[in-house]
C-alpha cells in the first residue's frame, strides 16, 4: 500500500482545487511540525513531498519545513536537496547557508562547501569572515581579518586563523 501512496496521491492532487491544495498542504504542514507524528508517518511524508517535487506538482510547504522534517528523519540527502531548493528562494538567508554548511559537511561535501565561501564572497554577506573560520577556510579567514580595523578581538580571530593554518613563526 505505501509503494502507491504517492502516486496515488498526485493523481487526486491534480483534480483538486486551489483552494483544497492549499488547505491540504497548511493541514501537512502542521502535522510535520507536530511532535506526536510518528517517525514512520513523517518520513512517508517526507518521501510524499519529495515525490511531488520531482513530478513537477510541488505541495505549498516552506522548503525550510521540508529541510528540518528530513534532517530530523536523518535523511541527509533529502535535507540536502530541500535546502538547495531554500536557497534558491531565499538566497541571503543566514539560518539555509548554515543549514547547507552543517548538511554538506555532515555528506562530505567539500566542493559545496567552496562554493558556499564563493557564494558569501558575491554577496558580501556581513560577517562574512567568520564564515570562513566556520568552514575551515583559515586562509580567506585570515585575509578577511587582516583587511578589518586592527582590534583585539580581530587580533585574536588572526591568532586563531595562524594557529589553524600552522603558521608559528607569525604568531
Amino acid at each position: 500500500a505505501e509503494t502507491l501512496f504517492n502516486s496515488s496521491f498526485l493523481s487526486v492532487w491534480l483534480t483538486l482545487s486551489n483552494e483544497m491544495q492549499l488547505f491540504i498542504s497548511a493541514s501537512l504542514t502542521r502535522a510535520l511540525l507536530s511532535e506526536r507524528i510518528p517517525e514512520d508517518i513523517r518520513t512517508s511524508l517526507i518521501n510524499l513531498f519529495d515525490f511531488m517535487e520531482r513530478s513537477e506538482h510541488p505541495i505549498q510547504i516552506s522548503r525550510q519545513i521540508l529541510c528540518q522534517t528530513s534532517e530530523k528523519c536523518s535523511q541527509y540527502a533529502k535535507a540536502f536537496y530541500f535546502v538547495d531548493r531554500w536557497i534558491e528562494e531565499e538566497p541571503q538567508n543566514i539560518e539555509a547557508i548554515e543549514t547547507l554548511t552543517r548538511l554538506s559537511s555532515y555528506l562530505g561535501l567539500k566542493k559545496t562547501i567552496v562554493g558556499i565561501s564563493s557564494l558569501l564572497q558575491k554577496h558580501d554577506t556581513q560577517g562574512f569572515h567568520e564564515w570562513y573560520e566556520r568552514l575551515g577556510l583559515w586562509s580567506e579567514a585570515l585575509e578577511s581579518y587582516q583587511k578589518m580595523d586592527q582590534t583585539p578581538k580581530t587580533f585574536e580571530k588572526m591568532i586563531r586563523c595562524l594557529k589553524h593554518l600552522q603558521r608559528w613563526d607569525e604568531i
